[in-house]
């Protein structure tokens, strides 16, 4: 049993690892690629770290159940995010504005269901 948990523990660290490593190494090829060397092009490759963490921490929720009204608002956060990264292409302000859209959607669920 207790074997068990260490695996799971460190398949879980695995991941956690892979999801901030990942989009930092694809952020660095990118910038290589493009013989950027500015400090203001490692601030641009923050972006996929910051979206790896924000879907990291959406996916793992404290309870067991799926619920419609937690999907409803990730998935319209989703769409939120991306159209605004489409417009803008301002990751900081995708960010910003899908956190907002999926605050404000349970807002106002929690007030309608009063």
């Amino acid at each position: 049993m207790e074997s068990k948990i260490i695996t799971a523990i460190l398949i879980i660290g695995a991941g956690t690892y892979l999801l901030r490593f990942l989009p930092l190494l694809w952020s660095a090829i990118k910038i290589k690629e493009e013989k950027a060397t500015s400090e203001s092009s490692w601030i641009k490759a923050l972006g996929p770290i910051f979206i790896a963490a924000l879907l990291a921490v959406s996916i793992v929720h404290e309870k067991n159940s799926v619920n419609l009204t937690d999907f409803s608002a990730s998935l319209l956060a989703l769409v939120i995010c991306w159209l605004t990264y489409i417009q803008s292409k301002n990751f900081a302000l995708a960010i910003i504005s899908s956190i907002l859209s999926y605050a404000g959607l349970l807002f106002l669920i929690s007030k309608l269901a009063i």
